[in-house]
């Protein structure tokens, strides 16, 4: 199969965001769209297991 993927990168800010628990494969997806930018900004709220 081949696909391909193609991201409309003319706004000024992108939210990444995950509903799941877990690793949902944020960080790979975060890593792939900021190749070309000159700021990531990561937050993490909330409680953490354990």
């Amino acid at each position: 199969m081949n696909t391909t993927t193609s991201i409309n990168r003319s706004g000024r800010n992108l939210v990444v965001l995950g509903t799941q628990w877990g690793d949902e494969g944020k960080g790979k997806l975060v890593d792939w769209l900021t190749d070309d930018v000159s700021c990531v900004v990561r937050f993490q709220g909330g409680h953490n297991a354990g």
